[in-house]
């Protein structure tokens, strides 16, 4: 029985890099992010690398969603070896234009948040 891995942001960047990173060492991946399409994309990424990977749709904000997330890959796996808390939200501009919104949203991740 392989590792798993579960991975949150892990529809692009950070997270898809280290998705991929981690099927290479022979991991089977639960993937976690907001937009299926892109879970999707990255998990046939995995496949193609001979790894088996189930995408999740989750916003982390949610504590129902993550439970959600948790119980689907147990269940799936049996078991999660690693956990990766990837998932985040940026603000882009000049740090000398923030707002203190801007830093609470970042900090805190409530409000509008933009795509993974």
């Amino acid at each position: 029985m392989a590792d798993t891995v579960l991975i949150t942001g892990a529809s692009q960047g950070i997270g898809k890099a280290t998705t991929l990173l981690f099927a290479r060492q022979g991991y089977d991946i639960i993937l976690a992010a907001r937009q299926i399409d892109r879970l999707e994309a990255v998990a046939s990424e995995v496949r193609s690398l001979g790894r088996e990977a189930i995408a999740i749709s989750t916003d982390v904000r949610y504590p129902e969603q993550v439970n959600n997330l948790v119980e689907k890959a147990i269940a799936h796996f049996g078991h999660i070896d690693v956990l990766i808390n990837n998932a985040g939200i940026f603000t882009l501009g000049p740090v000398e234009e923030f707002l203190l919104s801007d830093w609470q949203q970042v900090i805190d991740q409530y409000g509008s948040v933009s795509d993974e």
